[in-house]
């Protein structure tokens, strides 16, 4: 081999050499420039979890009005019996006293005999575990151990609507900065308004269908942050809270837009189970969306409720999945 060869040679093996260095460089840059963009995606604004956490800390307390109203009825009739007794146990003290006890008796009853003004009052808790299962960890609400009135919880849903309207102010702006549609931010304040509205009118059920709205929205707003609870999941949680509710309402047509809507997600989370090799929890999954269907046809209040229940454990059990890496 002579001289010349030689050369060429090696200027073509130095040629070959740069060339794969400035390749494996740029490649660094690429997946660096793309690590420093997921890390500068701003996280969620506390303000979302918080309004979330209110929001369904409104409705357990909604849910605690038909149990209320129970616990204050029971004591009224116990004091009017105390009452009666009393009289009977002492002598006559003539017909004019009797007449204003009659009176103040009558005064005592107002307060128990609340008017809801519903077209369907709350005789029942609407949601119960369907409710429960919803809840972040953590966040449980714990029942009242003292006896309430019904003004006295009544106050204290409207003081959570009220900081839901303050922590909205703050995250409004946030939310504008990262380019939300802005229709979704007026359906959402157009949500608050709702629910302070029929809160000041003690209208429970509609309280109820308006703070399992906010959560929706919650849901959607989470996907412009960098954000470790899947927008998708919070969405089925809030469509199967929504079934139990039309359904109450006497609206199964809408119950069943609902499964239609659950039926959409339910094929978007469904490459999950199948890329973590997640086969026979799918198929729960899966069951479960169709049984709660069914129950809706039926119209039975209690049964679409237990189905709803069935299926939120399987939604749980679908949001550890994506928390998994």
């Amino acid at each position: 081999m002579n001289k010349k060869n030689l050369l060429i040679i090696l200027l073509t093996l130095l040629c070959l050499f740069m060339v794969m260095t400035g390749c494996n460089k740029k490649t660094q840059e690429s997946e660096e420039k793309k690590q420093g963009t997921t890390e500068s995606e701003p996280k969620t604004p506390k303000a979302i979890n918080e309004i979330e956490n209110i929001s369904l800390s409104v409705m357990q307390q909604i849910e605690q009005i038909p149990k209320v109203e129970r616990d204050m009825t029971i004591q009224e009739r116990k004091a009017a019996y105390q009452k009666e007794s009393l009289q009977l146990a002492q002598p006559a003290q003539g017909d004019q006293q009797e007449e204003g006890s009659s009176q103040e008796g009558e005064k005592e009853e107002g307060p128990v005999e609340v008017t809801i003004s519903n077209e369907i009052p709350m005789e029942k808790p609407v949601l119960e575990d369907v409710l429960t299962l919803s809840m972040p960890e953590g966040n449980m609400q714990e029942q009242e151990d003292e006896m309430i009135t019904l003004p006295e919880l009544w106050a204290k849903v409207e003081k959570n609507i009220v900081e839901i309207n303050t922590k909205w102010n703050q995250l409004e702006t946030e939310l504008m900065k990262r380019n939300v549609p802005l229709e979704m931010i007026r359906e959402f304040e157009e949500g608050i308004d709702n629910l302070t509205v029929y809160a000041s009118e003690k209208k429970p059920l509609f309280c109820l269908m308006y703070a399992n709205g906010l959560t929706y929205y919650l849901a959607q707003f989470r996907a412009y942050y960098q954000d470790k609870i899947s927008p998708i999941v919070l969405t089925m949680k809030y469509l199967t809270r929504q079934v139990v509710l039309d359904n109450y309402a006497g609206n199964a047509q809408q119950a069943l837009e609902d499964v239609s809507k659950l039926e959409a997600k339910q094929n978007e989370v469904k490459y999950k189970f199948l890329e973590k090799d997640k086969q026979d929890e799918l198929q729960k999954f899966e069951m479960a969306v169709e049984d709660l269907k069914t129950a809706v046809t039926k119209q039975n209040k209690v049964l679409v409720k237990v189905k709803a229940t069935v299926l939120l454990n399987n939604i749980k059990e679908a949001e550890k999945i994506f928390k998994e890496k």
